[in-house]
């Protein structure tokens, strides 16, 4: 009984500091924003509504954990879903639509959440602002599907006129330099493909611990 006790206050503590990071990370996103509207020149204003997607990004995870089960894994698909919600609000517009395909549903660690979440962020961003021209629409498609030998494969193909010569290009980045210290952090791989619809980006990677067996999603 002491020990199922210490664990729940333990369990408890966690939450609430939890509760507290999402709650100081949304002061400091609305701060961000409170600032870059000071700011005349559109140019200077831009990174910063960057890093305040960058926070909102980490803000789901915060928000997802907060509800979550478990203190230390989240469910991947639910996390996907909402953080395509979230950001297609933020950016998306009249003009972009989102199909998000869940394939399976497997528990992650946080830290794996965190660095997903960060890397679905910028290339969301990425394929919302450059795909597209102002006159036409997108579509951006992102899928959770199982890979082999337990791997797991994250994809979103937009319908723009970016190309991946585009993306090497412009390799030294923010956003591109995010997606590659993140994905080598996780000892994953990330593949850009030229399709006919645009760009098809994939993150392949095999999740950490026993806690990320996936299950068939409902």
């Amino acid at each position: 009984d002491e020990l199922a006790s210490s664990l729940e206050q333990k369990d408890l503590l966690l939450r609430e500091i939890n509760h507290r990071v999402m709650n100081s990370m949304q002061i400091i996103s609305s701060l961000l924003v409170m600032q870059s509207r000071r700011i005349a020149n559109k140019g200077l204003a831009a990174p910063l509504m960057s890093a305040v997607e960058r926070i909102n990004a980490l803000g789901t995870v915060h928000r997802r954990l907060h509800l979550s089960a478990s203190i230390d894994t989240i469910d991947l698909g639910t996390f996907m879903r909402d953080l395509v919600v979230d950001v297609g609000r933020a950016l998306g517009g009249e003009n972009t639509s989102f199909t998000t395909d869940i394939q399976v549903s497997p528990l992650v660690t946080v830290d794996d959440a965190v660095a997903l979440g960060l890397i679905l962020n910028e290339v969301l961003t990425n394929a919302i602002k450059h795909a597209q021209t102002p006159d036409e629409g997108n579509h951006v498609i992102v899928r959770l599907a199982a890979a082999a030998e337990g791997g797991m494969m994250l994809s979103v193909q937009d319908h723009g006129h970016g190309s991946v010569d585009s993306k090497v290009a412009d390799a030294t980045s923010l956003g591109m330099v995010v997606i590659q210290s993140l994905a080598r952090q996780m000892k994953a791989t990330v593949a850009f493909r030229t399709t006919e619809h645009g760009v098809l980006v994939m993150l392949h990677w095999h999740p950490a611990g026993a806690a990320s067996a996936a299950a068939e999603a409902a």
